[in-house]
């Protein structure tokens, strides 16, 4: 576990790129915060640093950052600076260091504390590539990687490291899941059936029970993912119970729907 004393200050290339890619997303500035993430190394470890930044009354020139939380990828503990995280409210970032309040918030303070690794901000990562340069993820197409949880991902490709074949195929939302990870690692034609079908499932995020059923029966994904979300629908609504009725059962309702959905490409 890394220390408060191994901190250091953001590289001016990673504060170039964290700008670059908050212009891109908030090009006229913005008063609420927003995160962004970058990849170090302290003590050999490869290491995640998320920071906070915020316009100063909306003004794009004026804008201010800071450093509110490390995470390690093998620890179960991250350091935490300037920031809380409320049930309802999320994430709470304290600026009067920076000149945005006059007085400091009650949980800013001079040094980081050590708090649990799941006080964790979604914040984009600028260089995923760096991951690579680690012997052991140097073919774990963490550069490929689309989503925010890169520590989760690798993790879990050091155990299963078919989930570099998972988002080469650009379906890196199955990368995580240690159910198809399995089955990939085991299963010749499951692998055949992925890549098979692949552009439909890269559309949208798709049911893992779903993927799992429709390859066993050799069924229609987008039917079948279709009547998964009808069914979550179905369940919370008394009205959908009654109109189910008109047609005998639930499933003649659902098979009206998807059929009239997707204009009988099921």
């Amino acid at each position: 576990m890394i220390t408060e004393k191994d901190i250091k200050p953001i590289p001016k290339y990673i504060l170039k790129l964290i700008k670059e890619r908050d212009k891109k997303d908030f090009p006229n500035g913005d008063g609420q915060r927003r995160f962004y993430a970058y990849l170090t190394k302290f003590g050999g470890e490869l290491v995640k640093v998320t920071v906070a930044v915020k316009n100063r009354n909306n003004k794009a020139r004026d804008w201010v950052h800071k450093q509110v939380a490390v995470h390690c990828v093998h620890s179960d503990k991250c350091l935490i600076k300037d920031m809380v995280c409320y049930y309802i409210a999320g994430y709470v970032v304290g600026w009067f260091e920076q000149g945005l309040y006059r007085t400091p918030k009650w949980f800013e303070q001079e040094n980081w504390w050590e708090d649990y690794y799941t006080i964790e901000p979604v914040a984009p990562i600028v260089n995923t590539e760096y991951a690579l340069k680690f012997p052991k993820y140097k073919y774990s197409a963490a550069d490929k990687y689309t989503y925010c949880d890169l520590f989760k991902y690798l993790r879990i490709y050091e155990e299963y490291p078919q989930a570099e074949y998972l988002v080469k195929i650009n379906l890196p939302y199955l990368a995580t899941s240690k159910v198809i990870l399995k089955k990939v690692g085991k299963d010749k034609n499951f692998r055949k059936w992925l890549i098979q079908n692949r552009e439909e499932l890269a559309k949208k995020p798709h049911y893992i029970n779903v993927i799992t059923r429709s390859y066993k029966e050799n069924s229609s994904l987008r039917y079948n993912q279709y009547y998964a979300e009808l069914e979550k629908v179905y369940k919370n609504h008394d009205t959908a119970h009654e109109v189910a009725g008109l047609f005998g059962s639930k499933d003649r309702f659902f098979d009206y729907i998807i059929r009239h959905e997707t204009k009988n490409d099921c």
